[in-house]
C-alpha cells in the first residue's frame, strides 16, 4: 500500500487551452444578433455592387468586341470609310448628275438628272423686289 500512495504523489501537471461551449448571456445574443443584420445588409450592398460592375465590364467588352469586329472588316478588306470632300456636277447637257473625290478626281457616284434638276433656274432679269415695290424704302420716306 506504501507504493500506491507514493504514485499518486507523482503527477504531472500543465497548463492547457481548448475551445469549449459557453453559454452566451442576453447582451452578448443581442450584440450578435445586431452584427447578423449588419452582416446580411453589408452582403446584399455588396451582391448588388458586383452585378452592377459584371454589367458594366460586359458592356465593355461588347465595345471592345465590336472595335475588333471594325478594325478586322479593315484589314480583311484593306479598305475604310473616310468623310471626303466631293463636288456635285450637275451635267444638263449629259443628262446626268456625278459626285467626284476632290482628293483623287475620282466619280463615285453618277445618277440621271431628275425633271425638276432639267428645268433649271428661271432667270429674272432687275430685283424682283424692286419689280413688286418691296425692299426699298425711298417711296415711304418720301410719302412722308
Amino acid at each position: 500500500m506504501a507504493k500506491k500512495k507514493q504514485d499518486e504523489k507523482k503527477i504531472k501537471v500543465e497548463k492547457i487551452t481548448k475551445n469549449l461551449r459557453c453559454d452566451l448571456s442576453e447582451k452578448d445574443v443581442a450584440e450578435r444578433s445586431d452584427r447578423v443584420a449588419h452582416l446580411i445588409a453589408k452582403k446584399e450592398t455588396k451582391e448588388e455592387e458586383l452585378k452592377l460592375q459584371q454589367k458594366q465590364a460586359k458592356n465593355e467588352i461588347g465595345m471592345v468586341e465590336a472595335e475588333i469586329a471594325h478594325l478586322a472588316s479593315e484589314v480583311r478588306d484593306r479598305a475604310t470609310y473616310r468623310d471626303i470632300e466631293c463636288e456635285r456636277q450637275y451635267r444638263i447637257s449629259e443628262g446626268k448628275v456625278v459626285d467626284v473625290r476632290l482628293d483623287t478626281n475620282e466619280v463615285v457616284f453618277e445618277r440621271a438628272l431628275m425633271a425638276a434638276e432639267l428645268q433649271g433656274e428661271l432667270p429674272f432679269p432687275g430685283d424682283v423686289d424692286d419689280e413688286f415695290g418691296g425692299g426699298d424704302d425711298s417711296e415711304e420716306d418720301a410719302a412722308e
